[in-house]
C-alpha cells in the first residue's frame, strides 16, 4: 500500500504541475526569455562583387608629343626624377662631352638642362641615340682627342679642350636650373673668337 500511495502522490504532483503550466501559458505570465535579435538579409541588396578596374596607361604630354609611359624606354625613365647636374658650368660641360666620347648617351643626358632631360624621358632610346650622335658630329668629337679641361666663357657657356679641338658647350650652373643646353638656338650667340666647334643639335630640345 505504501508503494501504491507513493506512486499515486507522484502522479497527482505531475498532474498539478502540468495544470499550473497550462494555466500560466493561458494567462500570459510566462517567464521572460532573453531577447534574440536577428538581421533580415532577404530585403538587403546583394553585396557587389569586387571589380577589377584596368586604367589606361598614364601619358605625359611634353612639347606637343603624347606618349604612354608604358611604351617608353625603361632606361630613360630615370631622367624624369634625376637631380640637376652638380658643379660649375665647366665641370658639367666636361662631364657631358666625356660621356659622349665613351658612348654613354644616358650619362650625357643626365648632364642636360631640365628641358632636355624631360624631352628624352618622354621619347625612346633611338631618339636619344640619334640626337647625341648629331651632337658628337657637330662637336667633331670623332676627330678630337680626349676632353681633359674646360674653362668658363660667360654665364651660359664653357670652352672644353679635347686635344687640339675646342668645343663651346652652352651650359647653365644655377643651383635651381643647371645643365647643358644643346638646342640649335644657342650657337648663333657665339662667345668665342678662336677656332672651335659647338655641341648642339638641330632638334629643338
Amino acid at each position: 500500500m505504501k508503494i501504491r500511495g507513493h506512486r499515486a502522490a507522484t502522479w497527482v504532483a505531475l498532474l498539478l504541475g502540468a495544470a499550473g503550466v497550462v494555466a500560466c501559458s493561458q494567462s500570459g505570465e510566462s517567464a521572460e526569455a532573453p531577447a534574440v535579435s536577428a538581421i533580415a538579409t532577404s530585403g538587403l541588396p546583394r553585396q557587389a562583387e569586387p571589380r577589377v578596374v584596368v586604367s589606361a596607361p598614364l601619358a605625359v604630354r611634353t612639347y606637343g608629343v603624347r606618349q604612354p609611359l608604358g611604351s617608353r624606354d625603361d632606361r630613360l625613365q630615370t631622367l624624369l626624377y634625376a637631380d640637376a647636374p652638380r658643379g660649375t658650368g665647366p665641370e658639367i660641360a666636361l662631364r657631358f662631352l666625356r660621356a659622349l666620347q665613351r658612348g654613354d648617351d644616358i650619362g650625357a643626358a643626365r648632364e642636360l638642362f631640365v628641358y632636355g632631360r624631360t624631352y628624352f624621358a618622354t621619347r625612346d632610346g633611338a631618339t636619344l641615340a640619334r640626337v647625341m650622335r648629331e651632337v658628337k658630329s657637330n662637336a667633331r668629337l670623332a676627330d678630337a682627342g680626349l676632353c681633359t679641361g674646360a674653362r668658363q666663357l660667360n654665364d651660359d657657356a664653357a670652352l672644353v679642350s679635347c686635344g687640339r679641338t675646342f668645343v663651346v658647350v652652352h651650359v647653365l650652373a644655377d643651383k635651381l636650373a643647371a645643365g647643358v643646353q644643346i638646342s640649335k638656338w644657342h650657337p648663333p650667340g657665339d662667345v668665342y673668337s678662336g677656332p672651335h666647334t659647338h655641341a648642339y643639335t638641330s632638334t629643338d630640345v
